[in-house]
């Protein structure tokens, strides 16, 4: 009888943990544990720029970008090579994407480096109101 009752409370127990998880499901996330927020990455990132991938390398984690706008930054290039070699928080681009990256300089221009735990994020119309009014060409 006891195995018995052991055995009901220990599927009663996994039940419901089961259903918390489905209830609330969580992302993975990187070891930063949270990418920090568009208003956060505006005000602090070193270099903002708006970039189309034209090429990866990699299996994907470096990324050969167009530079159409940049937001922040002095000496960031017509074409940009960001890198994320990182085993824990790569990040993984795609050709023919257009980002908003928030990457860290590696030097004084590119290369670059970003991973899981930047602010970087798909572009899209709705992020231009963000744009500062001192954004230039590259």
């Amino acid at each position: 009888m006891k195995l018995r009752n052991l055995l009901s409370t220990f599927t009663l127990a996994l039940a419901i943990t089961s259903a918390i998880g489905r209830a609330n499901p969580q992302p993975p996330v990187a070891s930063c544990a949270f990418a920090p927020s568009l208003s956060r990455g505006l005000a602090t990132a070193p270099v903002v720029f708006v970039g189309k991938v034209v090429a990866t390398r990699n299996h994907s984690r470096t990324a050969v970008v167009r530079v159409q706008d940049v937001w922040r930054g002095n000496h960031v290039p017509k074409i940009a090579l960001v890198n994320n070699d990182s085993a824990e928080d790569y990040r993984l681009f795609r050709t023919g994407v257009t980002y908003l990256f928030f990457p860290e300089p590696l030097s004084r221009v590119s290369p670059y480096w970003d991973d899981a735990c930047s602010a970087t994020r798909r572009y899209s119309p709705a992020l231009a109101k963000y744009r500062p009014k001192h954004a230039h060409r590259p």
